[in-house]
C-alpha cells in the first residue's frame, strides 16, 4: 500500500474516532440525566415513607429499575471510552509511524503498518457489537434474547456473527439461572415461548454439555426431563414461564438467547 493509501486510512480512521467520541458523550449525558432522576426518586421515596407507607413499594420498584438503568448505561459508557483510549492511542501510534516513514521502501515496515490498521478498523467494528448485549446486573456476562425462529445450529451461528465471543448462553449456578428466569419472563414471544440455551447431546447421548464442550456442573431441568422424547431431543432449551430447562429437537424453530462473556 502506497503512503498515499495508508494517509487516506488514517483519515477515515479519525474520523470514525470522532464520531465514537460523539456516542460516548451522548451517554454521558444519558448517565447525567437518570442520575438525577434516581435523585428525584429517592427523594420522592424518602417522603413516601414518611406519610404515604403504602406508596413505599411502588417508589422502590422506580429506583430498582433506575439504578438499573443507570448502571447500565454506567457499564456502556465505561466500555465505549476504554475502546476510544486504545483507538486514541493506535492512531497516534499510526500518525507517527507515518511521519517517520514518509517513503515505505521496505516491505516489513508496510507489513507492520497494515496490521495496526486491521487492528484500528477491527476495534471499531466490535464497538457497536459489544454495545448490542445488554448487560443487567450479573456477574460479567452480558445478554441478548433474540426473537427469531431458528434451529439450535443456526441460533450459535447468529451468536457469533453478533459478537466475536458471541454463543448460546451457559447457565451455570443457580443464582444465574434465577437471573435469566426474570430476564426472559414475559419477554420470549413465538407460538412456544421458550429460547434456546447453548446446552446439547449431540455427540452421546445422555452427556450433556456446553457449546465450548464444558460438561454441565449445573443443571436446572424440569420434572422428568430431559426426557429424549422419541429419541431425537438433543439440544436445551429455556421455559421462562417455571425457570426449568426441557430438552428439545435440534432443528425446532424459535428464539435463543445470547451471551458474552468479558474478563473481569
Amino acid at each position: 500500500m502506497t503512503v498515499q493509501g495508508f494517509s487516506q486510512q488514517l483519515i477515515q480512521l479519525q474520523g470514525a474516532l470522532i464520531q465514537l467520541q460523539g456516542s460516548a458523550a451522548d451517554h454521558g449525558k444519558n448517565i447525567a440525566q437518570l442520575g438525577q432522576a434516581l435523585s428525584a426518586v429517592k427523594e420522592t421515596t424518602g417522603v413516601a415513607t414518611t406519610n404515604l407507607g403504602s406508596r413505599q413499594d411502588t417508589n422502590e420498584v422506580r429506583l430498582d429499575t433506575l439504578q438499573q438503568n443507570l448502571t447500565e448505561v454506567s457499564t456502556l459508557l465505561r466500555i465505549q471510552n476504554e475502546t476510544l483510549s486504545d483507538i486514541s492511542s493506535k492512531v497516534e501510534q499510526l500518525q507517527n509511524v507515518s511521519r517517520q516513514r514518509a517513503i515505505l521502501g521496505d516491505d516489513s515496515e508496510r507489513a507492520d503498518l497494515s496490521a495496526i490498521v486491521r487492528k484500528l478498523q477491527s476495534d471499531m467494528r466490535n464497538l457497536p457489537s459489544r454495545a448490542s448485549f445488554v448487560n443487567t446486573g450479573f456477574s460479567n456476562s452480558w445478554y441478548r434474547l433474540v426473537n427469531e425462529a431458528k434451529t439450535w445450529n443456526e441460533a450459535e451461528r447468529y451468536c457469533q456473527e453478533l459478537h466475536p465471543n458471541g454463543h448460546l448462553a451457559m447457565v451455570t449456578s443457580a443464582k444465574e439461572n434465577s437471573f435469566i428466569e426474570a430476564l426472559l419472563k414475559n419477554r420470549v414471544s413465538g407460538s412456544r415461548p421458550m429460547a434456546y440455551l447453548g446446552g446439547h447431546d449431540i455427540a452421546a447421548e445422555g452427556q450433556w454439555k456446553w457449546q465450548n464442550g464444558q460438561s454441565m456442573t449445573y443443571t436446572n431441568w424440569g420434572p422428568n426431563e430431559p426426557n429424549n422424547s422419541g429419541s431425537m431431543e438433543d439440544c436445551a432449551e429455556f421455559v421462562p414461564a417455571t425457570g426449568k430447562w426441557n430438552d428439545i429437537r435440534c432443528t425446532q424453530k424459535q428464539s435463543f438467547l445470547c451471551q458474552v462473556i468479558y474478563p473481569e
